[in-house]
């Protein structure tokens, strides 16, 4: 029997910096801030590849349901909705940070 690996802590990691819009930047950020998520519960890398599956496109009710529900997060949409929000408030800046308000 294959024993399974310890839970990482999240507290082991280093966070994601604030992401102020440098397109140079981004992808060290987001693979930063995907893990940062993921270590705090495995669930969110995989709401976060159903949000990034939209691409450009307006995600709608029905895909923040779908999303959830592959994730795992059935029935709890709006606690994933709320910590998304307040996940990126913390960790983008400036023009970036509207961004998530709008």
């Amino acid at each position: 029997m294959v024993t399974p690996l310890t839970p990482l802590d999240a507290k082991a990691l280093k966070k994601p910096g604030e992401y102020a819009g440098d397109v140079k930047l981004y992808l060290d950020w987001h693979e930063q801030f995907v893990n940062f998520l993921a270590a705090k519960d495995v669930r969110w890398r995989k709401v976060m590849e159903g949000i990034e599956s939209k691409g450009f496109t307006e995600i709608t009710l029905e895909d923040e349901v779908t999303i959830a529900r592959q994730a795992g997060l059935a029935g709890q949409l709006l606690s994933l909705k709320t910590q998304l929000y307040a996940y990126l408030q913390s960790y983008t800046k400036g023009s970036v940070t509207d961004l998530v308000t709008a």
